[in-house]
């Protein structure tokens, strides 16, 4: 259910319990003032008439229809004994067949206080009565009752309660109306209010609901000013992670400039101490982006693309920087064999160079397009140069076997042939990381296949 509704629902239900206590209220109340107002009318007429009765005992029988006709209601005489000896509704005749009436409630107290009432069906007429017995009377007679029906009393009530009623109903529909008014003013803001928060939630423009209630008011304004801190820490978060894509893309740059490959084809020891000088500034790069990411992580608390992003990052810059440690040890091992004798490289050396050097900047190329399809093209590439490098190693074995004197330099030439391999095995990382980015989905140690 609608939150408008519900307010509307509940406080209509509050009106109607409202009313439904009224009327019983009024049944209670208005009931108890009108029967002891009657009672003490009735208890004054009873006095009246005990001092207006004759004392002569023959006359009591027709007494109580004289009077009861004056004051309006049933006179009942009733001597010590209980005895009824006159009754405004039974004729002489009919009075000795009246129960006695010496247990009556209202004439035991009237006999023991002064005055007694009480209301019950009548065993006469069979109406419910409102009786009210005073002690009294000429020498003879002990109790002086006055009794009136109670249907007076229940119109009147019922009168009330139907007018409570009516009125309450009325009220109802105002009520309901205003309550309807009231819960649209006050549930269309708040849903407003959701549908914005939503929109943040997605990345969203939002628009805020114009709320004239102030505690609502006050909610749309601490959502407003959220929406703009996050907007502020979204756009230094922009700014941040396009830093690093850039820090990145140089870190790529440096370490596809350097070739030490060519350095070793030329046996030239200038461009091989450029190589390894290249590497510092390789090793900068990689700092400068652990604690650019670093920062990010305390500062932004990234989440989902945000998060792979800055942990690809990280590992990416890591990988290049091995990278390039493998480049200067490929130049390192292109100085000794420059005074050492000249053993050429074979063709699948060659390849294997062509092959690292095509992963790596495959793997770069999908980083910086985003392209998860590409990295996982490298990541098939990398058996190759395997087993490109386990050809190398069997052809530089048997020319150490032919040739002991060659021994040293084809060792350093497997140390090239190993550090390539290495250079692949870093690209398929990069590529790996980039699927991650991308799908979010680890395939790392064939998990992507478990």
């Amino acid at each position: 259910m609608r939150l408008a509704a519900r307010l509307f629902v509940g406080s209509s239900l509050l009106l109607a319990a409202t009313v439904v206590g009224l009327i019983v209220a009024a049944d209670h109340v208005l009931r108890w003032h009108l029967e002891a107002d009657i009672a003490t009318g009735l208890e004054h007429e009873a006095r009246l008439v005990a001092t207006l009765l004759p004392p002569d005992s023959l006359a009591w029988p027709d007494a109580p229809r004289r009077l009861g006709a004056l004051i309006g209601h049933r006179l009942t005489l009733i001597d010590p004994k209980g005895r009824v000896r006159g009754d405004t509704e039974f004729d002489r005749a009919a009075l000795a067949q009246l129960e006695n009436h010496a247990g009556r409630p209202e004439v035991v107290q009237a006999l023991a206080t002064g005055a007694g009432r009480d209301q019950r069906l009548s065993a006469s007429t069979n109406e419910r009565r409102l009786y009210v017995a005073v002690r009294g009377g000429p020498p003879g007679l002990a109790v002086v009752r006055v009794s009136t029906t109670l249907a007076a009393v229940d119109a009147a009530i019922d009168a009330v309660q139907r007018g409570v009623a009516l009125a309450g109903l009325a009220a109802l529909a105002v009520a309901a109306l205003l309550a309807w008014a009231l819960s649209g003013t006050i549930a269309r803001p708040l849903v407003q209010l959701g549908t914005a928060a939503r929109a943040i939630a997605a990345g969203e423009a939002p628009e805020f609901p114009d709320a004239r209630i102030p505690e609502i008011a006050d909610h749309v304004l601490a959502l407003r000013a959220m929406h703009q801190q996050l907007d502020q820490r979204f756009a230094e978060l922009r700014r941040e992670r396009e830093e690093t894509h850039t820090l990145i893309e140089s870190m790529a740059d440096g370490v596809l400039a350097a070739d030490p490959l060519d350095a070793l084809l030329r046996r030239d020891s200038d461009l091989a101490a450029q190589v390894i000088a290249g590497d510092h500034a390789i090793d900068a790069l990689e700092l400068k982006i652990e604690e650019l990411v670093i920062d990010l992580f305390a500062t932004q608390q990234p989440m989902a693309r945000d998060l792979r992003l800055l942990m690809a990052a990280m590992k990416i810059a890591n990988d290049l920087e091995r990278v390039g440690d493998h480049a200067a040890n490929i130049a390192q091992s292109t100085e000794r064999l420059a005074a050492a004798r000249l053993v050429p490289p074979e063709p699948e050396l060659l390849e294997m160079a062509r092959q690292a050097r095509a992963m790596l900047s495959g793997a770069l190329a999908a980083f910086v397009k985003g392209d998860s399809k590409l990295g996982r093209e490298i990541c098939r590439r990398d058996d190759l140069v395997d087993a490109l490098h386990h050809s190398v190693f069997r052809i530089l074995l048997t020319h150490m076997m032919e040739d002991p004197h060659v021994i040293g330099a084809a060792m350093e030439l497997f140390l090239v042939s190993r550090n390539l391999e290495r250079v692949a095995d870093l690209a398929t990382n990069i590529a790996e990381d980039v699927v991650f980015l991308v799908e979010g989905k680890t395939i790392k140690h064939h998990a992507e296949e478990a």
